[in-house]
């Protein structure tokens, strides 16, 4: 099964998901996108130089996840063939109707750490891995 994790900018919810999804499933795997990328095709490290630090890399790094060569990618109607399910974390104002209307769409409601402090976006981690467990039991 691919399973798509998407949220608003594809630089922490998504990507952490993704992260964590990976390190857990042999069997199945996981791809990050956001509704709205501003630099697409930039690595997360990148971003993290550009933008002077990015709590997310390094909340991830402090739990055993490198995330640093991670790529921000768009999400489009395109992509929708290419998963089994889709995983959104993106407030529904900022998520194509297209987008919500696909029957491989779910929503979860975690708050956005942009901007947080690190504790904040630890605590996001947190709760997107235990979705992300319950999520991966059941698909055995």
């Amino acid at each position: 099964m691919k399973v798509l994790f998407v949220c608003r900018n594809n630089i922490a919810r998504s990507q952490i998901a993704k992260a964590i999804f990976n390190t857990i499933n042999k069997k199945h795997t996981a791809h990050a996108a956001g509704t709205r990328v501003k630099n697409i095709g930039e690595t997360l490290r990148q971003r993290s130089e550009r933008k002077g630090g990015a709590l997310a890399l390094k909340v991830m790094m402090d739990n055993g996840y490198d995330m640093s060569g991670y790529i921000q990618e768009q999400v489009s109607k395109d992509c929708l063939n290419d998963f089994d399910l889709i995983v959104n974390m993106a407030a529904k104002r900022y998520t194509p109707k297209w987008l919500i209307e696909s029957p491989k769409y779910i929503h979860w409601k975690i708050n956005d750490p942009k901007n947080r402090s690190y504790l904040i976006t630890d605590n996001v981690r947190m709760e997107i891995e235990s979705k992300v467990i319950d999520l991966s039991k059941k698909m055995l």
